[in-house]
């Protein structure tokens, strides 16, 4: 299809220590910010202060890219998710898992859905 880009297992990955330990087959990132509250609010002369921002990431369909180089996902902390996108790429920095969901077809361990936290992103160019 002529002006869709479709981003493949291979765009979407997790990261550690600048080597890419396994690759998912979609994902999906909620954004969240805190607000702040600045003031007396009951008397009329609060404000609205913008805080802290955290990204809250799914990834489906995770697989180890090599089998033989065991990574024990319950022991993960502070790792990177990358997205490349056509025209941008985003990199989710000190991440730390929250809820995996895991299953198995054949041999190929596969984790199912992977949901993540990050307070960092960078949107590369």
């Amino acid at each position: 299809m002529e002006g869709y880009a479709f981003l493949r297992g291979q765009d979407i990955y997790i990261e550690v220590g600048g080597r890419r330990i396994a690759a998912a087959q979609s994902y999906r990132v909620r954004s969240f910010r805190q607000p702040n509250f600045a003031g007396s609010y009951l008397e009329g002369g609060g404000t609205v202060v913008p805080g802290s921002v955290r990204h809250e990431i799914e990834l489906e369909r995770l697989s180890i890219r090599d089998l033989t180089d065991f990574v024990d996902f319950y022991d993960l902390s502070g790792f990177n998710v990358v997205v490349k996108k056509p025209g941008c790429t985003l990199s989710f920095e000190g991440c730390e898992w929250v809820e995996i969901v895991e299953g198995a077809a054949g041999n190929a361990g596969v984790l199912e859905k992977v949901k993540i936290l990050s307070a960092r992103m960078k949107r590369l160019e």
